[in-house]
């Protein structure tokens, strides 16, 4: 399994990919300061062949 930074609704999230897919999601809600105020994680296959393309970021990048 591997893992790396996307953009995933207008937001950076990361992308955990198995053999051949994608196979999950981590995407971040952030409060007026820029704390994360949640996390949601997706893994439903259903769900997950829209970000499959995802925008890369660069590790690090904010």
């Amino acid at each position: 399994m591997s893992a790396g930074m996307v953009g995933i609704n207008g937001g950076p999230g990361i992308l955990f990919r198995g053999p051949g897919r994608v196979m999950a999601t981590v995407t971040f809600d952030f409060d007026a300061e820029g704390r994360i105020a949640a996390i949601h994680n997706v893994a439903n296959p259903d769900k997950l062949g829209a970000v499959a393309g995802g925008t890369a970021y660069g590790l690090g990048a904010r």
